[in-house]
């Protein structure tokens, strides 16, 4: 099926793949991280990547789905999701020489959780910075805030203040696992 064929919903869709070439990574969004999952895909087995077309709208396509949930196991950050893609890739397809024909692989529960053990909890320390998206939502509460460190000294303050608490909120909108603040030492 060429493009052409498509619904231009999908033609939408899948003319946002070209974006991952240009966009930073933290910009990304689940259409760019899927993009860059068809093109490790594409490089791997030198086929492209069969979607699935399973609904109208590709925002509730298999693959979108299968994103969000993926965000709700690991994060919404585009840097550490296309991140534990790669990793998938690397520890579990290449060196296994796995074929994959779904993105089930990336949803799959002890992939996520040995990433996120692996990874993610042994990198984060009180001294490092806070990515972007998450700076500039704390910093417009508190302008001293840089680090895991310091959002991980405000949580453990016992009173939280009104604007405290609805920064937290915000933060957790954005992709913040609050669970990670409690091990940061």
């Amino acid at each position: 099926m060429t493009n052409s064929e498509l619904s231009k919903p999908y033609q939408a869709f899948f003319d946002k793949f070209a974006e991952i070439d240009t966009l930073e990574v933290s910009q990304w969004k689940s259409v760019h991280l899927i993009a860059h999952m068809a093109r490790r895909y594409k490089d791997f087995y030198g086929i492209g990547y069969t979607f699935r077309l399973n609904s109208t709208a590709p925002g509730k396509c298999y693959e979108m789905y299968q994103m969000g949930k993926l965000t709700q196991m690991i994060t919404k950050d585009p840097v550490v999701l296309k991140d534990y893609l790669d990793w998938v890739w690397s520890k579990k397809v290449i060196e296994r020489k796995k074929r994959i024909t779904s993105f089930a692989i990336f949803v799959d529960a002890n992939n996520a959780s040995e990433y996120k053990w692996q990874i993610i909890d042994n990198q984060i320390d009180r001294t490092t910075p806070l990515p972007k998206n998450l700076l500039t939502i704390a910093q417009y509460i508190d302008d001293t805030i840089q680090s895991y460190g310091d959002l991980a000294f405000i949580r453990q303050s016992s009173d939280l203040m009104p604007g405290m608490k609805n920064m937290f909120d915000e933060l957790q909108k954005a992709g913040l696992d609050i669970r990670m603040l409690e091990k940061i030492k």
